[in-house]
C-alpha cells in the first residue's frame, strides 16, 4: 500500500482563504509522517476581487525559510508560492521570480475572462463548452508564459464550481487544448500536480484520472501529490487514491524539488 510522504501544495494564513498557522501546517506533516511539505500560498496579481493574497513577499519567504531551518532535521520544507496566473503576472510578479528563496512556483489559473472559476457570474449565459473553453485556453496561456515556475497547478479547476448538470470534463470534448496543454508541460520538463482538492462526486483528483492517462501516454513522467489544503485536515488527503490513479496510468514515481533537484518518489 502507498504511504504518502509529501505533499506539494499547502495554504496558511498568509492566503486570504485558510486561518492555518505555517508551523501548524509543517507540525501536522511531520505528525503525518511526510517527509516533504510545500507551502504554497496565494499570489493572484491583478485579482478582480481583491483576492492577491501575499502583500509582503519578503515577509512570507522569510517566515517559511525559518520553519525549513527549524524542522530541517524531521521534514524538508520548501518555500513555495502558488501564483494565480493573468497576463499582468509577470511584472506584478516579479519579486517572486527573481528571490532566490522561493524554490517552487506553482503555476494555476483561477481567473478566466475577467472572473475567478469560483464566480458564478463566469459562467453567466455560457454553455458548458463555452466556459471550459475559455478555461483551457487561458491555461494554454499561462503554461507558455515567459516565467520561472515548477509545476501546473489543478488542471480541471473550473469543475470545483461550474453550473452545470455535468461538470466532468472529457478528455475527448477538449482534447485539442488538452493536448496542447500537456505538449507544452512535458516539453518544458514542468511538473504536472495531481490535487485532490475537488468537490465533483467520484472524482479522485484533477486532472482527472482520464487526463492523467493521456499525459502519460503523450511522454509526461513529472507528477506529483498536492492536497491543496487550507486546514490541517485536509493535508495529503486522499492520497492513496490518488497514487492509485497514477499508477493505474503507467507512472512508477511522483516528483519533488528539494534543493533545486528533482526528487523521485517510487509509488
Amino acid at each position: 500500500m502507498f504511504k504518502p510522504v509529501a505533499d506539494s501544495h499547502t495554504h496558511t494564513d498568509f492566503s486570504p482563504d485558510s486561518e492555518t498557522p505555517a508551523e501548524q501546517t509543517v507540525l501536522q506533516a511531520i505528525r503525518l509522517g511526510l517527509s516533504h511539505i510545500a507551502i504554497t500560498d496565494h499570489f493572484d496579481p491583478k485579482h478582480p476581487e481583491d483576492y492577491v493574497g501575499i502583500e509582503n513577499p519578503r515577509l512570507y519567504a522569510d517566515t517559511i525559510k525559518a520553519l525549513k531551518q527549524k524542522y530541517e532535521k524531521q521534514i524538508y520544507v520548501s518555500v513555495g508560492v502558488e501564483i494565480g496566473y493573468t497576463p499582468f503576472t509577470e511584472a506584478l510578479a516579479h519579486d517572486f521570480f527573481v528571490n532566490p528563496d522561493i524554490e517552487y512556483i506553482i503555476n494555476s489559473v483561477h481567473v478566466i475572462s475577467g472572473y475567478d472559476g469560483y464566480n458564478p457570474a463566469f459562467y453567466a449565459g455560457k454553455s458548458r463548452d463555452q466556459a471550459y473553453n475559455e478555461y483551457f485556453s487561458t491555461v494554454l496561456d499561462s503554461v507558455k508564459a515567459d516565467y520561472r515556475y515548477d509545476a501546473v497547478g489543478h488542471i480541471g479547476y473550473v469543475e470545483r464550481r461550474a453550473p452545470y448538470e455535468n461538470r466532468r470534463i472529457v478528455y475527448e470534448e477538449f482534447k485539442e487544448y488538452i493536448d496542447k496543454i500537456f505538449d507544452v508541460i512535458i516539453s518544458r520538463e514542468k511538473i504536472l500536480e495531481l490535487n485532490t482538492a475537488t468537490s465533483v462526486p467520484g472524482l479522485v483528483c484533477m486532472p482527472a484520472p482520464e487526463l492523467v492517462k493521456q499525459f502519460y501516454k503523450r511522454g509526461g513522467r513529472l507528477i506529483t501529490l498536492s492536497s491543496d489544503a487550507h486546514n490541517l485536515e485536509r493535508i495529503a488527503e486522499n492520497f492513496q487514491a490518488a497514487a492509485q490513479v497514477a499508477a493505474d496510468a503507467g507512472f512508477r514515481y511522483f516528483t519533488v524539488k528539494e534543493n533545486g533537484k528533482f526528487r523521485f518518489i517510487n509509488i
